[in-house]
């Protein structure tokens, strides 16, 4: 489901930083459905999401918009892998290339997104992020294939708000309750909100 904005006229001075509205705003809101992705051409302002929001959530999102400055964040980061990867473990595992180290401390929000497609029915698929190897819990999201689905493609987006020094990293991380989990397109964000 695609939302429509006017730069010009739904933001607060008619600027758009993508980066900061995707990773430090939108994805790690109140809102439930995940971000997919936002697209600006001219003065239109897509933001995407794999399902309709509900009124709570579109009304979160108009409010997000609405108070968007369109700064520029001078510390962000992202990285995308194409390659589709497959696993079986039952505990947390590394997403191979989903893992970034910013360079100085701070105050971070860090998002990872992607889709899983798991093999078995009732299967549940966990991705999640974690800080020097351990998971942060509040970012875990849930993917589940349902007793009579087909192969189904599920949106994630797993974010949290870190804050982290020299040497910290944070990775992709990902488990799976039975069966094996495809994991698609992916990527791995952060934009540093202080120091």
């Amino acid at each position: 489901m695609i939302y429509t904005y006017s730069i010009a006229n739904d933001t607060a001075n008619g600027l758009v930083h993508s980066g900061r509205l995707h990773v430090a705003e939108i994805a790690t809101s109140a809102i439930v459905e995940p971000i997919a992705g936002i697209h600006t051409e001219g003065d239109v302002l897509d933001i995407e999401f794999p399902n309709a929001l509900s009124a709570g959530d579109k009304t979160v999102l108009d409010g997000i918009v609405a108070a968007h400055d369109g700064t520029i964040i001078l510390d962000d980061f992202s990285q995308e892998q194409l390659p589709d990867v497959s696993t079986t473990a039952t505990k947390d595992s590394h997403v191979p290339g989903m893992t970034i180290s910013p360079p100085i401390p701070g105050k971070y929000a860090v998002v990872f997104t992607g889709s899983v497609m798991c093999s078995a029915h009732n299967a549940i698929a966990w991705p999640s992020l974690a800080l020097n190897g351990t998971q942060v819990p509040e970012s875990e999201r849930e993917c589940k294939r349902g007793a009579s689905q087909g192969e189904v493609t599920l949106p994630f987006s797993s974010a949290a708000v870190l804050t982290l020094t020299y040497g910290d990293t944070v990775q992709g991380c990902w488990r799976v309750s039975r069966g094996t989990a495809t994991m698609k397109r992916r990527t791995i964000s952060y934009i540093r909100l202080e120091e």
